[in-house]
């Protein structure tokens, strides 16, 4: 043949050597000496998946209710889809969550997945992480096995299951509430489904495929990415008069329920994308750290061991394994998508990870299987245990993980000096200096309710707010020098030591300090005579008058606190904003001057704030909307009974109408009509927008009766 003499007899030459090597090592492949029962391998799968996920349940146990920033935002996600479940039933699926446009882009399959268990087995955070991840890890072990079992038995199966759960990023992301879990269980099992399909020719595969394809978009909105090698085959299965019946039967259904949560999501997307924060997530790092950062996420050893397979199959001459192209293409598509894709990061990559177990238990002869199955071993017991640290490489990880770190921050001896210093049945609020992504204040929130410290709200406080705490806890930096952060700077102010007293500090193990200060009760203001003071630019609270009065009354001279203080000013200014006829009664108020001036007054006490009258304009919140969206042009806010907000972007006209509504402590926010261009959101959709600002989380309470929008004014009474 013309094409054969074309061929030089030197890679003629390799090729055959090449073939008679691979044939050596994979020809026992094909002799299959009896048929391998799929049940009891996918039941050994199933026991190798029960028995990996004790590793991060054990961690999650040792770790307790001290939650990191994320995690916290990930409970916080599953309790509102469980409160929005409950209020509204099956019907929250096809509604947005009431969270504003502070929610999280993220589909909600993961977090609904909480909403049987904690309502039906466990209350308990920690068993119900557990649970739902005990799952999804199960269903990825799978998902895995299936695929490779395909084509070359239970024992490579078992092999890739095992290299799939020794991969350090599937454990480690199964110790927290997060949704990619999820996305890379749906993700393994679509193309397990594909493969076993045999390109669409078995319904019952083209089913659960449709299944797991629609799920994943309701997991995980960078699904498509995984997605991309599959779309040339499902186009081909569509139009397929064969295939079409079955995939559609499951994707539908699943379809249907993402759908709506897309649609909802296209507000608070538009709004994000105008801020100017979609912009800032464009960063791409270079090809080296992106590689660096996938082989620590999969452990160095196994992350060469894999790619070095997957490269193998795709090059192979004698290969027993038909869907080898398939699975390369399930790892090089997301991986040039996600380094080019703008806000994509290193771990958007992990579904595609999955591959390299794939790979390695295809290529893996079966002389060698078992000592690559010990490797696999070994690794989750390194990685997973939470006794082993990090061991680098370079700057790759080549085995271990973190342990867990609640010990470390000094959690129990925090909350049992907190009682120790608490008075009464009140609600005593405690800021937070030198806050950290573990020590926040809203993983100390969740940690205090389960110690069955309830009556202590951690909440986030301003310099100028926070002498209204009752308690500061500072955890220093470790290093020679104090944390620098906006409020550790203000423990060292005169001001600071007036109110407030060490009472306890603790050495925590890693170097740091954890003080904790309390506020004093004979010593926490300044007592002035009962009348009406003038006041001359005061800033009380963050709030900043030129001028105006401050009324006092009801001194209890043993607290230096007055049972009411009225505030008045023409004009004042609170975050930006310009406020008009400023009138406020404050209970049990207290403040401190540092000179006999009422002007200078720092508040250290306020009951409740109750707005009597406050006026602000559309020009202020012109201003205060670009702050936030700087990717509007020509922004504009009309206040006549409703809020209508209109913007530019590149010649595109976003205009967008807002009611508000006043339930005390809760603002309602309703969306009354939107548009983008020429494209407007139909009326049966916006009457679902719905959303609420809660004020309880501000460090005093704030009371109102009625919000009117009125002559281009918004006015609160």
């Amino acid at each position: 043949m013309p094409e054969e003499k074309a061929v030089p007899g030197w890679r003629k030459r390799f090729l055959a050597n090449r073939m008679t090597f691979e044939s050596i090592l994979f020809e026992k492949e094909l002799l299959v000496p009896g048929k391998e029962n799929f049940k009891v391998g996918l039941a050994a799968a199933l026991a190798m998946a029960l028995c990996a996920a004790l590793l991060p349940a054990q961690w999650v146990l040792r770790q307790g209710y001290f939650f990191s920033a994320a995690d916290a935002a990930g409970f916080r996600t599953v309790f509102a889809w469980l409160e929005h479940f409950g209020t509204d039933g099956v019907w929250s699926l096809f509604k947005p969550l009431p969270d504003a446009f502070g929610a999280p882009p993220v589909p909600p399959l993961y977090y609904l997945t909480y909403v049987p268990v904690l309502k039906y087995i466990t209350g308990s955070l920690n068993w119900a992480l557990i649970l739902v991840n005990t799952f999804y890890i199960s269903g990825l072990t799978l998902a895995v096995f299936t695929a490779i079992r395909k084509n070359r038995g239970n024992k490579p199966g078992w092999l890739g299951a095992g290299f799939a759960l020794a991969m350090p990023f599937v454990l480690e992301t199964a110790r927290h509430p997060d949704h990619r879990l999820t996305a890379m269980a749906l993700a393994a099992a679509v193309y397990a489904c594909y493969i076993n399909s045999e390109e669409f020719q078995y319904p019952a595969w083209n089913l659960w495929f449709g299944v797991f394809f629609g799920l994943g978009f309701f997991a995980d909105t960078m699904f498509w990415v995984y997605m991309l090698p599959l779309a040339p085959f499902l186009l081909s299965g569509l139009t397929s008069s064969l295939a079409s019946g079955s995939i559609l039967k499951g994707l539908v259904p699943s379809a249907a329920l993402a759908l709506p949560w897309y649609a909802f999501a296209v507000v608070p997307w538009i709004f994000k994308h105008f801020s100017g924060s979609a912009a800032a997530g464009g960063f791409r790092p270079g090809l080296w750290s992106y590689l660096v950062s996938l082989s620590s996420a999969a452990g160095l050893p196994l992350f060469l061991l894999g790619s070095a397979a997957l490269l193998w199959m795709y090059f192979s001459v004698f290969m027993p394994y038909a869907s080898r192209k398939i699975v390369a293409a399930w790892f090089w598509v997301p991986f040039a998508a996600i380094y080019f894709l703008p806000g994509a990061g290193p771990e958007n990559m992990y579904p595609a990870l999955l591959s390299l177990a794939v790979a390695a238990a295809v290529m893996t002869p079966g002389r060698a299987r078992k000592y690559l199955l010990y490797l696999c071993v070994f690794f989750l017991l390194a990685d997973q245990s939470g006794l082993v640290e990090p061991v680098f490489l370079g700057r790759a990880r080549a085995f271990g993980s973190s342990k867990p770190r609640g010990a470390a921050y000094g959690m129990p001896e925090l909350m049992a000096a907190l009682r120790s210093g608490a008075s009464g049945t009140k609600i005593h609020r405690v800021a937070l200096a030198g806050e950290d992504e573990n020590f926040n204040q809203a993983g100390l929130n969740f940690y205090s309710a389960a110690s069955g410290g309830s009556a202590f709200k951690f909440a986030a406080y301003q310099p100028a707010t926070l002498g209204l705490a009752d308690f500061v806890a500072y955890k220093t930096s470790g290093a020679i020098s104090e944390r620098e952060d906006v409020l550790a700077r203000e423990l060292s102010r005169p001001w600071f030591w007036k109110v407030f007293s060490r009472t306890a500090s603790f050495e925590l193990p890693d170097g740091a300090k954890l003080i904790l200060y309390a506020k004093n009760r004979s010593a926490a203001g300044t007592s002035f005579p009962e009348r009406k003071y003038t006041i001359k630019n005061m800033n009380l609270g963050g709030l900043f008058m030129e001028e105006g009065s401050l009324t006092l009354s009801g001194l209890d001279p043993a607290g230096k606190v007055y049972a009411k203080a009225e505030l008045f000013s023409p004009y004042a200014t609170l975050a930006g904003f310009d406020i008009y006829g400023l009138n406020l009664e404050i209970t049990d108020f207290s403040g401190l001057s540092d000179t006999s001036s009422v002007s200078d007054l720092r508040v250290t006490g306020a009951g409740a704030v109750r707005i009597v009258s406050a006026r602000t304009t559309n020009c202020s919140l012109e201003r205060y909307l670009s702050g936030i969206y700087a990717g509007f042009e020509k922004l504009e806010v009309k206040l006549d009974g409703t809020a209508r907000i209109r913007g530019e972007r590149k010649g595109g006209e976003v205009t967008c109408e807002l009611s508000l509504r006043p339930r005390p402590p809760q603002l309602e926010l309703r969306l009354d009509d939107f548009a983008y261009g020429a494209y407007g959101m139909p009326g049966f959709m916006r009457g679902l927008f719905r959303f609420k600002y809660d004020l309880s989380d501000l460090p005093f309470e704030v009371r109102f009766d009625n919000i009117r929008l009125k002559g281009q004014m918004l006015e609160v009474s």
